[in-house]
């Protein structure tokens, strides 16, 4: 998560009280600051004062729902200062799922948090799952096209063009499993002996 506040200690607070095991949490001083680090990054949410020097914290949420890339991040507002209802409402108008007033409680801020890093971890299984289905449907897809098959040996050509046996090729872009058997043709043809009822080699 990002936490972005002018004041040391206010930083130092906000660290203390949400670090948790396998939580990164990054700190900004200033707007800018916070802007730069939000790209290429993800994060569960944002911390975000209101009263920053240059770049308040309401222009770095105008920034965040303007770009695609953060416009999902949550945001939480927290101030000491801007109490006024027409403030807190503007807030809320730029996409704030909270704000919070100092001094902070640090169970209902540790409360909220983990329910936005709880949602951020689902939505990544999720991404990945759903990647993982994409990967096996583009394989599943890769089998709809023409196979070459060579006419006398049966072994099938690859993407490289390469030959290799079909169980080769099938196990490599399937979940099958191979297991060998004989059909009744062919083992009438190679132990004709069993068809007469004699003991194989006999």
């Amino acid at each position: 998560m990002l936490l972005v506040d002018d004041v040391e200690e206010n930083l130092l607070e906000l660290e203390t009280l949400l670090a948790a095991p396998g939580r990164r949490l990054v700190s900004a001083a200033s707007g800018e600051a916070a802007v730069e680090a939000l790209r290429g990054s993800d994060f569960a949410v944002v911390i975000l004062d209101v009263r920053l020097p240059r770049m308040s914290g309401f222009e770095v949420a105008e920034r965040m729902r303007s770009d695609a890339a953060t416009a999902h991040v949550p945001i939480v507002f927290v101030t000491a200062i801007e109490k006024d209802p027409r403030q807190v409402f503007a807030g809320y108008e730029l996409g704030a799922v909270d704000y919070l007033l100092r001094p902070i409680d640090p169970h209902v801020l540790r409360t909220k948090v983990g329910v936005f890093c709880d949602l951020w971890t689902q939505r990544r299984i999720i991404e990945r799952k759903n990647a993982e289905l994409e990967a096996r449907l583009a394989e599943i897809r890769t089998l709809r096209g023409l196979i070459p098959v060579c006419a006398r040996c049966r072994k099938v050509r690859d993407d490289e063009g390469l030959w290799q046996r079909v169980e080769l090729y099938l196990r490599e872009r399937t979940l099958a499993e191979f297991t060998h058997a004989i059909c009744e043709e062919c083992a009438r043809e190679l132990y004709p002996e069993l068809e007469r009822g004699e003991e194989p080699g006999g």
